[in-house]
């Protein structure tokens, strides 16, 4: 697998968590072609557009590591929408 592929991979993986726990196949929009934060949101954001969307609030799903970069990014390029910040319960 190329450096490419893990991002679609990335974003596939995902979408098939979402329709595992029961998301509709027709509610989810897949955004594979960025490859940084700032470029999901702006291309979430055309995307979203091109089908007539205007969310005002959204779920930013990422790694733990990079939720607070994650979150950050959101409120810097969208911050018309609400995205509400969740992190993993602590096990240790």
């Amino acid at each position: 697998m190329i450096a490419a592929d893990l991002w679609v991979y990335e974003a596939v993986s995902y979408r098939e968590y979402a329709l595992e726990h029961g998301v509709p196949d027709g509610k989810i929009l897949n955004e594979t072609a960025s490859r940084t934060t700032a470029g999901n949101v702006t291309l979430t954001r055309e995307l979203l557009a091109a089908k007539g969307i205007e969310p005002k609030t959204v779920i930013v799903i990422s790694r733990s590591y990079q939720q607070r970069r994650a979150y950050g990014t959101f409120r810097k390029l969208g911050p018309e929408v609400t995205a509400p910040r969740f992190a993993p319960e602590s096990t240790g």
